[in-house]
Order: C-alpha cells, then structure tokens, then sequence
C-alpha cells in the first residue's frame, strides 16, 4: 500500500483457507486504513521521451489533480477510449473520485484495477472534445457523482492538438474546471 500499488490479493493459502470472505474483509480494512497516512498525491515525475509525450501527459494529469484539490471538485471526470487517462490520473492519488466513462468493455474492466478509478462503459463520445466533456459530466451527475452547482475537472486528449502515441492513440493534453449545471 505505501508503495502505491493499485491492487492487493490473497496468496492461495488465504484465499482458499477456512475463513477466505472474512481474510478479504481484512485486508480490505488494512488497505483503507493504511490510505490515510499516504501523501495527499505522487510527487511529480516527468522522464522525458523524444517526443515529450510524457511530459505533456504526466504535467496534465498532475495539474488536473492539482485544479481539482485547490477548487474542491467532487470528482475528476475523464472520459477515454482506452483508459490511459485514468489510470495517469490515477497515479496521482486525487483525494476524491476518478470518475471515468469509456464505450470499451475491455476499457472498463481494466480501470477497475486502477486505485480510485470508478469506472462505467457509457458511450459519451459527441463528435467534439468540449461535447465529449460535456456528455461525460452530464453521466457522471446522472450516476450521482455530482450535482447541479458542483465543481469537477475534466481531463482528456484533444486528437486535434495532441502528440499521437505509438498506437495512434491521443496523449492526455487537456483539464477543464467545470461548474456541473
């Protein structure tokens, strides 16, 4: 857990031992426990590429994680195709939910592994990064993560204005401060 890792499990003993639910209650309650007394975020580290795809994605999500504590938001809102954008914020520690929409199955279920990443598969896509944004606030505060005068932030990768990754997927390079309506 001090080490930041997203997920624990129980080795085969334990799980398949006399008392596996209430093994699993346990850690559970060792993990929750133990995340009070990590740091507020990951210090920021930006290990440059050649085409500074990291730095940009690491300087977003850190700055988006930032926007969000400094206003109070309630969420951080991301919608994604792939999941990259979550699990980036992710790693940053946000002290309130990751809330995150992708059309992918596949998407959903591997955020589910991301630490404080709620995840849902919803098709939000609108045509637009600033409609994207919109759709995915509008489900976040149907799902009642938010409410109407809320602040989230939103972050994802605008395609039009982003370093493409190596399989042709955007970099995280936008964070919007919203007020939910």
């Amino acid at each position: 857990i001090y080490d930041g890792t997203d997920a624990v499990m129980l080795s085969g003993e334990s799980a398949a031992g006399k008392y596996p639910v209430e093994a699993v209650k346990m850690q559970a309650s060792i993990a929750l426990e133990t995340e009070k007394y990590l740091p507020a975020h990951a210090p920021l580290e930006v290990p440059a590429d050649a085409h500074g795809t990291r730095v940009v994605n690491n300087v977003v999500g850190m700055s988006a994680v930032n926007m969000a504590t400094t206003v109070g938001a309630k969420c951080i809102t991301v919608p994604t195709t792939t999941g990259r954008t979550a699990r980036l914020i992710s790693h940053f520690r946000p002290n309130m939910p990751i809330c995150a929409f992708s059309r992918h199955e596949w998407a959903v279920q591997q955020m589910i592994m991301y630490w404080g990443v709620i995840p849902h598969q919803a098709e939000i896509t609108q045509g637009t990064i600033n409609g994207t944004i919109v759709k995915a606030i509008e489900t976040a505060k149907e799902l009642g993560y938010v409410k109407t005068g809320d602040l989230t932030v939103a972050t994802a990768g605008d395609p039009r204005m982003s370093v493409q990754l190596e399989d042709k997927v955007s970099s995280t390079n936008v964070a919007y401060v919203a007020q939910v309506r």
